[in-house]
């Protein structure tokens, strides 16, 4: 419900038709979602910059994914517990947040826990930025989010939540959850994918893979750099020429198709 209203929000407040968009982690996911069950909003749209995209999840090796996936193991009781509560009011999570977000923090420390919760150790990310960073960073999600890409990690899908089998029967008229319709993900230009080797989160084989589905659909950009992790294509010092000008041009070029089709008709 939220992203499909942002963008009328913004469609309503700038009197445009169409908007770009960039997506990082689940701001790609959740686009992959809309798109799939409303498909009416690909047409809302111009050029789409995913950064670290995520739908399938299989080989993702984030500890927090590999360590909590025994105790998910699909559908979990602490589900109907914890389904409804965000990761900042966990205790654990919580402490972790309390913490980094404290100028006298140890700001080495801070950066470990960050890549281990976040998607890999990175070379890029310059450790005087961190304090802002925390102020803002990682913001919490729901409990029941989490537990749904630990699903999508065990079952190698790309699908809705699973509930269980008598849930899925409530919410789906099934005892299994339904994939996400891909084929309903027709925008008019193609996703560019911008994904790395040494992100435990998004990682290579499932982005590939999920480029391999959607075909003409999605343009792969590989950046192709030893320890290039899953906030780099945030925080990165190096983003600004290595990814920026790409995103820019792409840009560029799709006003300008779209303006050479308006002046024809």
């Amino acid at each position: 419900m939220d992203l499909p209203n942002t963008i009328d929000y913004i469609l309503e407040k700038t009197q445009q038709t169409r908007l770009h968009y960039l997506g990082h982690s689940q701001g790609t996911a959740i686009l992959f979602v809309l798109l799939s069950m409303q498909p009416e909003y690909n047409r809302k749209l111009k050029s789409l910059h995913m950064f670290a995209p995520i739908a399938y999840l299989k080989h993702a090796r984030a500890p927090p994914i590999l360590y909590l996936a025994p105790f998910v193991n699909m559908h979990t009781p602490m589900d109907g517990l914890v389904s409804y509560t965000t990761t900042r009011y966990i205790p654990i999570a919580g402490r972790l947040f309390k913490t980094c977000n404290n100028r006298k923090a140890s700001i080495e420390v801070c950066a470990v826990l960050l890549a281990l919760l976040n998607g890999g150790m990175s070379d890029f990310i310059q450790k005087s930025i961190l304090p802002d960073v925390y102020q803002t960073h990682t913001a919490s999600i729901s409990a029941r989010q989490s537990f749904h890409f630990i699903q999508l990690y065990l079952s190698g899908h790309f699908r809705q939540y699973d509930y269980g089998s008598q849930g899925n029967l409530e919410h789906y008229n099934r005892t299994t959850p339904p994939d996400y319709d891909v084929k309903n993900i027709q925008p008019r230009f193609p996703f560019h994918f911008y994904y790395s080797d040494f992100d435990d989160f998004s990682t290579k084989p499932d982005v590939e893979k999920f480029s391999g589905v959607l075909g003409n659909r999605s343009v792969l950009h590989f950046v192709n750099l030893k320890k290039f992790a899953h906030f780099d294509f945030m925080w990165g010092y190096n983003i600004k020429k290595r990814i920026n000008p790409v995103v820019m041009k792409i840009m560029q070029d799709t006003e300008e198709v779209l303006q050479s089709e308006d002046s024809q008709d």
